[in-house]
């Protein structure tokens, strides 16, 4: 009788495990299922409102390129180059667009290629193109000094944050030999967030003022490995910035 109860015990139990197992299976199925089942949703909505009506609102932009005999108002590139932006909120990839240094304008085309619009800059958080990421900062009563509204390009961001902002003029001459000259003259300024607080650091010594805890420890990385900070101020400053973040725990 006692083998009885202990075979019926054990068969039962064989039952709820398999009954588990097989219900835990079905509901991690389903679950991945839901999941892609919310991608294919997301990849079908971003489809049937192609093209993103929500971003082709902005003004028509004016373009006075042409009339510039050296250098271009343009990020890197006077043409249009497969970035993302976010806007109000929202992100749309795979977005032809350049950017306006001078106006600090973000240009793109309308849906069909036939009008450039230029967005709102207040409805814009940030947004990528060839390889760099830029983000909106506000002036506020706390960097009013420092920092003033507009576009910086991301070099660096940990516990100390990196920033860039390139600032292009038109400069103008009048020769016999060519009349009006239209030129650009590009300015570049950086940032360094610590400890949620913004400093301009424009060359060595005001960069070293800002990291005087680990003084010491930054010159021999610049020595170690022989950065140039007036030639290659971009890259030494990304670099010195991540090796600070590293020895400052």
């Amino acid at each position: 009788m006692k083998y009885f109860f202990l075979m019926k015990a054990v068969a039962l139990n064989i039952f709820l495990l398999y009954t588990f197992n097989s219900f835990a299976q079905t509901a991690e199925i389903d679950s991945i299922n839901y999941a892609k089942g919310i991608s294919n949703a997301v990849v079908l909505y971003k489809e049937s409102v192609y093209p993103p009506t929500g971003l082709y609102n902005g003004r028509l932009y004016a373009d006075y390129a042409y009339t510039i005999k050296e250098g271009n108002p343009f990020f890197l590139s006077p043409g249009f180059n497969a970035g993302s932006i976010v806007c109000d909120g929202l992100l749309y990839e795979n977005i032809p667009m350049m950017y306006d240094e001078i106006n600090e304008e973000i240009v793109i085309k309308d849906p069909y290629g036939i009008y450039k619009f230029y967005l709102v800059n207040e409805r814009v958080s940030g947004f990528e193109v060839l390889g760099h990421k830029f983000i909106r900062m506000v002036e506020n009563d706390s960097n009013r000094s420092v920092i003033s509204t507009g576009f910086y390009d991301v070099l660096y961001e940990g516990n100390v944050g990196l920033y860039k902002k390139e600032k292009k003029t038109i400069q103008e001459d009048i020769t016999f030999s060519e009349g009006l000259k239209r030129y650009i003259v590009q300015t570049d300024f950086y940032y360094l967030k610590k400890a949620n607080v913004f400093y301009s650091v424009n060359n060595k010594g005001s960069l070293l003022s800002v990291l005087q805890n680990k003084r010491k420890e930054v010159q021999q990385f610049i020595r170690k490995n022989k950065l140039n900070l007036c030639k290659d101020k971009e890259n030494s400053f990304s670099q010195i910035a991540a090796y600070y973040d590293s020895i400052n725990r």
